[in-house]
């Protein structure tokens, strides 16, 4: 049975700013950016051992690629947690801090 997927505030914030900086391009290939995450993160309902195990940023986290960006996350009874939405390139480990 497929689990609870929740995103957490930071995730919503994370995906809202990204959608804004595409959208500043095109607001049609935001909108898709923003499904083809969201249809990333369904699939971890399914399969959430599918993401790296990363111990040594915080306890619990996977990290699951997407792109040039990574999805953060949690898999927790009954539930996936999306933590974070980040581009490729920032600091993982100072962001989970945030």
């Amino acid at each position: 049975m497929p689990l609870e997927l929740v995103y957490s505030g930071k995730a919503l914030a994370d995906l809202e700013s990204i959608l804004r900086y595409i959208a500043g391009d095109s607001p049609r290939a935001a909108r898709r950016w923003v499904a083809a995450v969201e249809a990333r993160c369904e699939s971890l309902r399914s399969f959430p051992e599918l993401g790296v195990e990363r111990p040594d940023i915080a306890a619990g986290l996977r990290i699951f690629p997407f792109r040039r960006s990574v999805i953060a996350y949690r898999v927790l009874p009954g539930r996936i947690r999306i933590v974070r939405v980040l581009h490729g390139g920032q600091d993982y480990a100072a962001l989970m801090g945030d």
